[in-house]
């Protein structure tokens, strides 16, 4: 089977949810409604722990200062996918699908975490064969639950999964096929991260979902029952690689495996090695060799180039950022394992850009900022720091001319 699933959307807390749709006389169309869904499904609950698990980087950290108010903390992300491919029934779809989270928690005396992160995702795809085309899509509402808390000298995040929307069927041979069937939600997640050691880190997560949806009378069952499992390595040093020149080695390895309803034997392997520059002064560089293995062997390079703004977040901001094939996350190559969780990364040539300027106010720092991408996901906007612990974000997307509000206290 020849999938894929590029990411388009902003880091963050990654989204998705499965697709169902025919009636039981269309089995082609039923067969990339069970492939596409199951991939979705493992999106959900892998992106809400790994952005769970990020905060705090720090629980005892966090939780060691002032009353409840200053360890109070609230968050919002987006992020979408473009989904297509080809199933086995030779039925070809595509599509784009986009998550919008937003969460809030509390550090208790105890040092753990406790929270709940709202979700709503949008579907919308056509499909194709040599018989029958049409559309499906989806949209749900999933509320999820999480705590973490220190355990074997790490972090430990746990979070559940409940929501409820719409599966939307527009089939061009009309009904029974065609229509909006109610569908279920129900997931759970687990993550964990730990420094073995100043030079090696790990950070692992598994999650399984299933969405139940209604069926017409006499209509076989639409439900998708998927799950994944990652886990990564990262390894750096402060050793100078050349002499006295301030270029650090890093390299990290990662597994991701699957089950459930969609193709379960794409297991795959990723193999990172880079550098880092990291002289004084405002500007940084970063580049990465990364290598997959799975039904086939993928590469791919990036580089990163960074000026920082001065003190307080004063003066110019700018970065640099292309790729080309296996692109990474910037943290561990488990990040990486995100997309292929759902299906093979395509090997186009990506870059992003951006600029800020921040400006000294009464109180705090104001910082307008740009940023864009040959991926369409550009951004106008503002941030607002008061102080050393809240920030407000306030940024407009024309791509969808989406608009993005985010708030942050005590973090």
């Amino acid at each position: 089977m020849t999938d894929y699933v590029r990411k388009t959307g902003a880091k963050a807390l990654v989204g998705g949810a499965a697709l169902l749709l025919a009636a039981a006389a269309q089995a082609q169309e039923r067969v990339v409604a069970a492939d596409t869904g199951a991939y979705a499904t493992r999106l959900i609950g892998i992106g809400v722990i790994d952005a769970v698990l990020k905060r705090p980087q720090d629980a005892r950290a966090a939780g060691a200062s002032g009353g409840y108010a200053d360890r109070a903390g609230f968050w919002s992300h987006a992020e979408g996918y473009s989904v297509g491919g080809e199933s086995d029934a030779k039925v070809v779809y595509d599509g784009d699908t986009f998550s919008k989270n937003a969460g809030a928690d509390l550090i208790l005396n105890n040092g753990m975490m406790v929270g709940f992160s709202f979700g709503v995702h949008d579907f919308d795809a056509t499909y194709a064969s040599a018989d029958d085309s049409g559309g499906y899509g989806y949209e749900l509402d999933i509320m999820h639950p999480y705590a973490v808390f220190e355990a074997a000298d790490g972090l430990l995040a746990v979070a559940a999964g409940l929501g409820k929307g719409d599966v939307n069927i527009n089939a061009t041979d009309g009904e029974p096929a065609s229509g909006t069937r109610e569908a279920e939600y129900r997931g759970y997640a687990i993550g964990y991260s730990r420094a073995l050691s100043d030079q090696l880190h790990v950070r692992g997560s598994a999650a399984s979902g299933d969405l139940k949806v209604t069926e017409l009378t006499g209509e076989d069952s639409l439900d998708v029952e998927s799950g994944a499992l990652r886990v990564g390595v990262s390894y750096s040093t402060e050793d100078y690689l050349l002499g006295t020149f301030p270029l650090l080695p890093v390299g990290e390895l990662a597994y991701a495996g699957y089950w459930g309803d969609a193709p379960s034997g794409d297991s795959s392997f990723v193999l990172a090695a880079g550098v880092k520059y990291a002289g004084d002064g405002p500007a940084s560089f970063s580049a990465a060799y990364r290598y997959a293995a799975t039904g086939d062997t993928q590469t791919g390079l990036e580089a990163n180039v960074r000026v920082e703004p001065g003190p307080g977040g004063l003066g110019l901001g700018l970065g640099l950022a292309p790729s080309w094939g296996l692109a990474g996350g910037s943290d561990l190559a488990a990040d990486l394992a995100a997309p292929r969780l759902a299906a093979r990364n395509d090997a186009d040539l990506r870059a992003k850009a951006d600029l800020s300027y921040g400006l000294a106010m009464d109180g705090g720092v104001l910082t307008p900022y740009g940023s864009w991408s040959l991926a369409g996901d550009d951004e106008l906007g503002v941030r607002v720091k008061a102080g050393a612990e809240r920030s407000w974000q306030l940024g407009w997307q024309p791509d969808g001319d989406a608009v993005r509000l985010e708030y942050r206290l005590g973090d």
